[in-house]
């Protein structure tokens, strides 16, 4: 249950045009849930265009603000959802596979 008292906020990494609009609908869905949502560069981007509001977190080598390391060492993040491209790791279907 969402507590009420401070929303609760999720960071967002996809890599892969593909992944990121696979994961899109539960994207929405969290938004609508009342979720604060913080995406990398990328992945802010597309949620963005695809109308998903949310807060660019800019990668920590960039040496840009607000960056991944301002927001988590800050404890402002709930939850972390980060996942590869299948180009980067093409065989995690087998690798996740076990799991099924």
């Amino acid at each position: 249950m969402l507590n009420q008292s401070r929303h609760k906020s999720i960071l967002i990494s996809i890599g892969g045009v593909e992944d990121k609009a696979s994961f899109l609908p539960s994207a929405r869905r969290l938004q609508k849930m009342g979720f604060k949502l913080y995406a990398t560069p990328g992945t802010s981007d597309f949620l963005r265009e695809s109308g998903v509001k949310n807060t660019l977190l800019y990668k920590i080598q960039t040496k840009k603000k607000p960056n991944l390391l301002d927001v988590l060492s800050s404890r402002k993040i709930d939850l972390v959802i980060n996942f590869e491209s299948a180009v980067l790791f093409p065989f995690r279907e087998l690798y996740f596979d076990w799991y099924k």
